[in-house]
């Protein structure tokens, strides 16, 4: 189901179930509900939650609204995109372009989101490519990140309680780590969970699959 104009899309195959949110570039980010949620997503496995977005336990803060709150990922601790009142920035900083683009052959599914948020890295141009693999009984995570020089790219995976994931980049398990955190069912409450988040210093261009 694809609902591009809103940005929002969802993706059935047997008992696995994943929900997209892309930022279209036509989107105005300024006093909105926006997160920083561009290459997020959720997944769920037979109606049960595995891949989770945290939520946000006050509106006192931005806690639950940066890119390190979602599946996504930073580059030398940037998020993909600003997210809110980016009216504040100079149109250079501002400036983004984001896609996605999807198909199905038999019963494999790719969904590809492109985007060039981190363009605003002093610098260098850094165009981001985030390719999921969906089949029967499997996930797998493609990123690609063009540009030049060495940077810091910290990925994060929030998953629900209980639920314990194994990261495999490119077949190692290097720079993952779980660390605790929380999610937020309700104004004001957390339940205790953890974090996957894997960390690589890299010099770009850099590829690597999950």
């Amino acid at each position: 189901q694809a609902f591009p104009e809103s940005g929002w899309f969802r993706f059935d195959h047997g008992a696995i179930t994943i929900f997209w949110h892309v930022s279209q570039s036509n989107m105005i980010h300024r006093a909105t509900h926006g997160h920083a949620d561009l290459c997020s997503f959720v997944l769920f496995h037979k109606g049960k939650p595995i891949v989770i977005d945290p939520g946000r336990l006050t509106y006192q803060d931005n806690q639950g609204c940066l890119a390190k709150h979602h599946n996504s990922l930073t580059v030398d601790g940037l998020d993909p995109f600003l997210y809110d009142r980016s009216q504040k920035f100079p149109p250079f900083y501002q400036n983004r372009f984001s896609k996605c683009d999807w198909k199905q052959v038999d019963r494999k599914f790719t969904f590809l989101i492109s985007h060039t948020g981190f363009e605003r890295l002093k610098g260098d141009h850094i165009y981001h490519t985030r390719l999921f693999r969906v089949g029967d009984g499997f996930l797998e995570i493609e990123d690609q990140l063009r540009g030049s020089g060495v940077h810091y790219v910290e990925m994060f995976f929030h998953q629900a309680p209980g639920v314990k994931l194994t990261a495999m980049i490119n077949h190692s398990k290097d720079g993952a780590k779980e660390v605790d955190s929380w999610t937020s069912p309700q104004y004001g409450a957390t339940i205790a969970t953890s974090t996957l988040t894997i960390k690589l210093k890299q010099q770009f261009p850099v590829e690597g699959q999950i």
